[in-house]
């Protein structure tokens, strides 16, 4: 599986260009729900932090940043914050 070097965070295989207009993002919310969501970006959180220094260093560091951000914005909306 190869990366995309522009954008190593949010690459363009995530995007919604196929599957209808669907991102990665959204089909993973719809299957797993809102608490599922959050969830699962927890453990992501957790697993990019966890390897950051013996794997992918600061790359791993912006996808943990870009997971609390998607975290974030979960749990906000729910709230009604």
């Amino acid at each position: 599986m190869s990366s995309d070097p522009i954008n190593p965070v949010n690459p363009a295989h995530y995007l919604p260009k196929c599957n209808d207009g669907v991102s990665c993002w959204t089909a993973i919310k719809s299957a797993v729900g809102q608490k599922g969501f959050e969830d699962y970006c927890v453990a992501c959180i957790y697993k990019y932090l966890f390897r950051f220094r013996e794997k992918g260093g600061v790359t791993d560091l912006q996808k943990c940043q870009q997971y609390l951000v998607f975290l974030i914005d979960s749990y906000t909306s729910g709230k009604g914050e």
